[in-house]
């Protein structure tokens, strides 16, 4: 039942928007699109990645003797 729902709500959207802004909805790109996504993916670990290790090297710079 759930699948009729999401299969029906997915040929309305995807009519609304071909009617409304002219769009078409092909697979030919897939593979492009899927491609952008990994890099996409790829670089924001790599930034958190920056962060955390950033973050903890400046722990360890900081975490000397305190002096009371």
């Amino acid at each position: 039942m759930f699948n009729l729902f999401n299969t029906l709500s997915q040929v309305v959207t995807t009519q609304a928007a071909e009617k409304a802004m002219g769009l078409q909805f092909t697979t030919e790109n897939i593979g492009e699109a899927l491609m952008c996504a990994g890099a996409g993916m790829v670089g924001i670990f790599l930034v958190v990645g920056v962060i955390i290790l950033s973050v903890s090297i400046l722990n360890k710079a900081g975490s000397g003797k305190k002096k009371d």
